[in-house]
């Protein structure tokens, strides 16, 4: 059995109290006296660990966008509901439609699946913003340095962690990520092209659960190649971006997305109970697609 990671060095930095000083992603172990004392381990969050799976398989969350404020509250329930069913590891919210989702979520509690963690995509610039969206159930949020600044996410963070929230860091350059690190950060969001955002993996340390933006219904179905690509590089998981809008495909597309994504085949994988090119039309039986054949009609590619 391979060693843990903290088991993989001979020579480590001990830091006050026996803590040893995690090593990068990409094998290089932290070198300032500030990363130093900010980087000892403190744990997975509960969001981590519903996004990173002990085997190391990836996950794959939703965005589920502003327009979905368009269905009817049946409609909108029976979306968060098939996202449970169908095995999202998250849904992101934009904030118009964060309490909808998880007043339903949270009636999954104690059942099979269980809920899916309901992160407020992004809607919080200061404290009071921040208990409007604890008091609509939401489980964490997301916050943007590029938008925010490092210093005013920080502070959030922490005001999140003090209210049972989970603290979701949006990066895009490796200097952000450092920063964020630093600042204690468990889980980070890499909105960057797949080739950034596997340099920005690796100045993170392993322990920190990375989820990656991912565009979705990609021509030629090119979000499995993003997905896998974010895997070699030690990614956990994968954000699918404005997956769910309020149209017929928002279904069929999370029921397709979780397979397509996590499958181990290289070129197909099986579709099941659908019809045409996997077009939001049901039909019965199984068959074999290949990725160049998906096609959304949602898209104009």
């Amino acid at each position: 059995m391979a060693a843990a990671w903290w088991q993989e060095a001979s020579a480590f930095s001990v830091m006050p109290g026996g803590h040893q000083l995690p090593k990068f992603a990409g094998g290089r172990q932290v070198g300032s006296a500030l990363t130093q004392a900010a980087m000892v381990v403190t744990g997975t969050s509960k969001l981590g660990k519903a996004l990173k799976k002990p085997t190391g398989a990836l996950t794959v969350g939703f965005e589920a966008a502003s327009s979905l404020t368009s269905l009817g509250d049946s409609d909108l329930i029976t979306l968060s509901l098939t996202l449970r069913k169908n095995k999202a590891s998250a849904i992101f919210c934009d904030p118009a439609v964060v309490a909808a989702i998880a007043k339903e979520q949270a009636k999954a509690k104690g059942n099979f699946p269980g809920p899916c963690p309901v992160i407020s995509l992004g809607g919080v610039t200061d404290e009071e913003e921040l208990a409007k969206v604890q008091s609509t159930g939401a489980n964490g949020v997301v916050f943007s340095v590029a938008k925010l600044g490092h210093d005013t996410v920080a502070s959030l963070a922490e005001a999140a962690a003090a209210k049972g929230m989970d603290a979701v860091w949006e990066v895009a350059s490796e200097e952000e990520a450092k920063a964020a690190v630093e600042a204690g950060a468990k889980v980070i969001l890499v909105s960057a092209s797949t080739s950034v955002a596997a340099a920005i993996r690796e100045v993170v340390p392993k322990e920190v659960v990375a989820v990656a933006r991912v565009e979705s219904m990609q021509q030629g179905a090119n979000e499995v190649t993003d997905a896998r690509s974010l895997k070699a590089a030690g990614f956990n998981s994968v954000m699918l971006s404005e997956a769910c809008v309020g149209d017929k495909e928002d279904a069929v597309y999370a029921k397709w997305a979780v397979e397509a994504l996590t499958s181990k085949q290289s070129k197909e994988f099986k579709i099941t109970g659908m019809t045409g090119h996997v077009n939001g039309h049901y039909g019965t039986g199984t068959f074999e697609k290949s990725q160049a054949e998906v096609v959304w009609l949602r898209k104009t590619y």
